[in-house]
């Protein structure tokens, strides 16, 4: 399958400084998802057929996933700006959506990417990290984020829903320790994450 096609992809991005130690950012562009090779070849590999474990295989009819995203937010930084508090907001539109969907062929479950239409996401993300200078442990570092995210595809069966594989609520939680005089960073994260059925 041969298909030639042109993308612009535009791309502006702000950050502006409204107060001494706060900025505000601003961007907004078209990106865009290509299949890779193995994506595009038919050829079915892994997996052993069945609904629990499909194979897995290519689409060479699929086309380019098109992505228009705006971000905004602010960050407020402290500690000599080694602390920041952020807090963003961001949305995305898709055209020509790309997921994996598993469907019999024969007599085996395949699962392939497909273009199953258009959609949207939108979120929020906060943001923070802080040295504990304050307890006289400068060398270590708190930090932590959390994001909440809606999706909302156009189903070209009909009717809307979620789009497949995405988390609505992600939280992490880390603790860095700094080594200086190997000029290392070590740290423990945790991350927590749900979803709405």
């Amino acid at each position: 399958t041969t298909n030639d096609e042109t993308f612009l992809l535009p791309s502006l991005h702000l950050v502006q400084r409204v107060q001494e130690n706060t900025d505000f950012r601003a961007g907004i562009a078209r990106t865009l998802r290509r299949p890779d090779l193995r994506e595009l070849t038919p050829t079915i590999s892994e997996g052993s057929g069945t609904v629990a474990n499909p194979f897995i295989g290519g689409n060479p009819d699929q086309t380019p996933e098109s992505i228009w995203g705006l971000d905004t937010g602010f960050d407020y930084y402290f500690l000599e700006r080694k602390g920041l508090i952020s807090i963003n907001g961001f949305a995305r539109k898709f055209d020509d959506k790309i997921e994996y969907l598993s469907e019999l062929e024969g007599t085996d479950y395949v699962s392939r990417p497909r273009n199953v239409g258009d959609g949207e996401l939108y979120g929020l993300e906060l943001e923070g990290r802080a040295p504990l200078e304050t307890i006289n442990l400068p060398q270590l570092t708190l930090w932590g984020n959390a994001t909440w995210v809606h999706t909302e595809l156009d189903d070209p069966f009909g009717g809307t829903r979620r789009f497949a594989d995405q988390q609505d609520a992600v939280a992490n939680l880390g603790l860095d320790y700094y080594v200086e005089a190997i000029r290392t960073t070590f740290g423990v994260t945790s991350t927590s994450s749900s979803s709405w059925m």
